[in-house]
Parts: C-alpha cells; sequence; structure tokens
C-alpha cells in the first residue's frame, strides 16, 4: 500500500518513504532511490538529487534481510530539514494480516505526522475472525471484546476501528490531523449485503475524515 501511494504522488511530488519498524529487502519495487545509513547522511543523499519529482525510499541499516527504519524523531528531522514534499512512515505491520492485535509499544508513529491512514482488510466485513486473518489474535480478541470465530456486524467492526486500543492506538492527536481509513480488497465486497453492510458502517464512523476504498490486487488505488 504504502509504494501504490508513493508511486502515484512521485509522479508530481519528491516523495520518501521510510518506516519506524522494518520492511522487507524484497519489498521494495523497482524504481526507488534507495538510501541507507545515519539521518544526517540520508538528508545529505536526497539532498543532492535535485530532481523536482520522484520517489526515495530510507533505512538506517539492514538486519537479517529487512531494512531497519528510524526512531520517530529521526524521521521528524527529515520533516524539518524539508528534502522532499511528502514523508510516508510505514509506523504498523501485520505479517500480511489485515487485522492485529498491539503490543503496548504499537503503532510507532513520528511527532509530525499531520495525515494518519488507518490501512484494513475488507476481510473484516464478510468472514470469520480467527488466526487465519488476526496477528496476534488474543490480544486482539482480548481488547475487541468480540468472540473468536464470528463475523462481525457493522456496529461491532466500527467499535473496533474506532477503539483507542486497536486501529487508533497511539493515533496523533490535533485538530491539524487527518484521519483516513483505507479499505484493501475491495473486489471481496462483491456482493449486496456485503455493500449495504459497509455502508452502514460508513454511516456510523465518526473518528476519519475520509474513506478510501482500494483493491491493490486489481491494480486500482
Amino acid at each position: 500500500m504504502i509504494f501504490a501511494l508513493g508511486n502515484v504522488l512521485s509522479e508530481t511530488l519528491r516523495v520518501l518513504i521510510t518506516t519506524t519498524t522494518h520492511i522487507g529487502c524484497n519489498e521494495i519495487p523497482s524504481g526507488f532511490n534507495i538510501t541507507v545509513g545515519r539521518a544526517d547522511s540520508v538528508k545529505e543523499n536526497i539532498s543532492l538529487d535535485k530532481a523536482d519529482k520522484g520517489s526515495f525510499f530510507a533505512a538506517s541499516r539492514i538486519a537479517a534481510g529487512k531494512y531497519v527504519g528510524f526512531p520517530p524523531w529521526g524521521i521528524d528531522s527529515f520533516f524539518d530539514a524539508g528534502i522532499v514534499d511528502v514523508i510516508l512512515v510505514e509506523g504498523d505491520g501485520a505479517k500480511k494480516l489485515p487485522i492485529k492485535g498491539y503490543k503496548s509499544n504499537e503503532p510507532v508513529i513520528p511527532e509530525r505526522t499531520s495525515c494518519q491512514l488507518i490501512v484494513i482488510g475488507a476481510e473484516i466485513f464478510v468472514e470469520k475472525l480467527d488466526e487465519t486473518n488476526v496477528f496476534r489474535p488474543d490480544r486482539f480478541f482480548n481488547v475487541a471484546g468480540v468472540d473468536h470465530g464470528k463475523v462481525l456486524t457493522p456496529g461491532e467492526i466500527v467499535r473496533i476501528l474506532e477503539h483507542p486500543g486497536i486501529f487508533l492506538k497511539s493515533a496523533p492527536q490535533g485538530h491539524d490531523v487527518k484521519r483516513i481509513l483505507v479499505i484493501n480488497k475491495m473486489d471481496l465486497l462483491d456482493g449486496p449485503a456485503a455493500r449495504k453492510k459497509l455502508q452502514e458502517v460508513e454511516r456510523q464512523l465518526s473518528k476519519f475524515d475520509e474513506v478510501w476504498k482500494v483493491s491493490l490486487k486489481c491494480g486500482k488505488l
């Protein structure tokens, strides 16, 4: 998701993608200018590129086949340096599953964040929730207060999406922070019942400024 968005934005802007966690080395698409090192060297390397648009990926080091990102204050320093127009930060990961239970220190979000994208899979609307689609299911079900193996009602989905201990955990606060819910795999919601449930969820949501409905599998963002 983050690289697809970066590709779109880089058509007209200078875009930096990085993380406060880690990203597999094999997950970086072709076409990204990759720089690895301390924050100061990253800023210097990106500053040397004078193109008025394009995409960059930065990490502090490589370990066990993964790019290791930067602490929040390091990413804030990229913002302060003004080396790019947009910084996209992956602050969370769920082993490629659509839903997760969070540890106490997750997610890790830079202080200067102005727009938070909460990405979920459309499975939450139509599938029974269990260990096949929930990362750390014990943590998730303990906080969510829903039964293991249940298909959720619209009200339960809204409560989970807006729960301060689940998808909005550590969400940046402030009137100037925009919050967007991104629903991926919209191709799963291909029937009238599923679409009706989605509409009801959208009607009840109160803590998101926008809802984006996408399907990266189908190449639509």
